[in-house]
């Protein structure tokens, strides 16, 4: 009897220490999924498995990691954003699974991407190439800046064809994407020891993502915008230096404090370069925290998820999300872009126009903002919203929102709901 006791004492033993490796393995659906105890852990693996083109990448995280209340998609978002160079990884796309089982949370992506990791490294030895045919080893940063633009401007073009996306086919055939064009000019400003930050944004105007690059020469970053050199399309570059653009940064390292001690600059002035000899000291902007939006929403009773943030006690979210709600109701509104104004334009008791990307997504974590001055008319006539830009979208006050449009917008504490209803008018706080 003792020795049964102690067999039985030794399974459970067993099965304590090993099932938590088994449950994930079994949940990946025959995929080794890699056991990721911390969220470094977690980071570090995928960026690395990312890094080497893995096709196939599976993790498992303990249900107690906030990563693992996470989408797929919103967790490898996540962690791709964690590292500044993420974008020239050149991943395309791809299928991901989410299974919850045994206080494990496993994660399994089949991937593709537009280069191999052959192609990468062949890109950066020919970048190396191209730049030892320059001499500008012992020149000084502004100089090397200027045998560059000289480089791009003869030799490049812009081609908006997919497959141009990234630095390699650019380095082969000097075309490419807008993308492609700055992932091969990182290349190069690598080799010559040039730090870069790629900002990325939205043109107001026709929806259309832009890059460019940030540039740091001595102690100050300057914009540069690989395509206008490289452009061979009549009015293109007078339409890239167009102000109707939306900025945001891939990463926080640019809001941070130790970047902007640097280049402090806010995201507004994203469009005005330093004089090439300025040494005054700029202002660095207060940062501000937004946090996602905690909230039920109730929109004429029924509850409705929305990508909104909470900012200094008040909920933001976007115009379009709200228009394509409130759509078919009393309280309708179309969203466009006034060319004659170059601002936003509002159409009060017009149905909304779908554009894709309507409620899509959902904030995860806190982010870093900053106030927008966005021009905004409604019937024509201009009116003030307060606004926020977190990563590439423009996020508004529901309150200004509602008292603009005249629907009902109250807080119910109890029950921690938001509570839009168009069958009512707007009373303020």
């Amino acid at each position: 009897m003792k020795f049964i006791r102690n067999t039985a004492r030794f399974v459970m033993l067993t099965i304590s220490i090993f099932l938590p490796m088994i449950v994930p393995a079994l949940a990946a659906n025959t995929v080794q999924a890699q056991i990721c105890s911390t969220s470094n852990e977690l980071v570090s693996y995928v960026l690395r498995m990312v890094g080497d083109r893995e096709g196939t990448i599976g993790l498992s995280v303990p249900n107690t990691l906030p990563e693992a209340d996470m989408g797929s998609e919103d967790l490898l978002r996540h962690i791709l954003r964690q590292d500044s160079g993420f974008i020239r990884w050149g991943h395309k796309g791809g299928t991901a699974t989410k299974i919850t089982a045994g206080g494990y949370t496993t994660f399994t992506y089949k991937l593709t991407y537009h280069t191999t990791k052959e192609q990468d490294e062949a890109a950066r030895r020919l970048a190396s190439s191209i730049v030892g045919k320059w001499t500008v080893k012992n020149l000084p940063d502004r100089e090397k800046m200027d045998k560059l633009k000289e480089y791009i401007t003869a030799n490049w073009r812009y081609d908006a064809v997919l497959d141009n996306m990234t630095a390699y086919p650019t380095l082969i055939s000097g075309k490419g994407t807008c993308l492609g064009l700055v992932l091969a000019c990182q290349l190069l400003l690598d080799d010559m020891g040039i730090p870069s930050q790629t900002i990325h944004g939205r043109l107001i105007k026709t929806g259309a993502l832009h890059i460019k690059l940030l540039v740091r020469l001595e102690d100050w970053w300057y914009i540069f915008d690989p395509t206008e050199l490289a452009q061979d399309i009549p009015g293109l570059s007078a339409y890239l230096k167009s102000t109707h653009v939306e900025w945001m940064v891939l990463n926080d390292e640019y809001l941070t404090e130790s970047f902007q001690a640097s280049r402090p600059m806010s995201l507004a002035d994203l469009e005005v370069e330093l004089p090439a000899n300025s040494s005054t000291p700029q202002p660095t902007p207060a940062i501000i925290i937004a946090k996602p939006t905690t909230s039920t929403v109730l929109v004429n009773d029924k509850s409705i998820v929305f990508d909104a943030y909470n900012i200094n006690g008040n909920n933001y979210f976007k115009l379009r999300d709200v228009a394509y709600i409130l759509s078919g109701t009393k309280k309708q509104f179309n969203v466009g872009w006034d060319d004659i104004n170059n601002a936003i334009s509002l159409t009060s008791g017009k149905s909304y126009t779908v554009i894709g990307g309507e409620m899509m997504g959902k904030g995860v974590g806190d982010k870093t903002t900053m106030p927008i001055d966005s021009k905004v008319y409604l019937d024509g006539k201009e009116v003030t919203f307060i606004a926020y830009n977190i990563e590439g979208n423009n996020y508004f006050k529901i309150r200004d929102i509602g008292a603009t449009f005249d629907f009902g917008v109250d807080w119910d504490g109890q029950n921690n709901t938001i509570v839009i209803d168009t069958s009512k008018v707007y009373m303020p706080q």
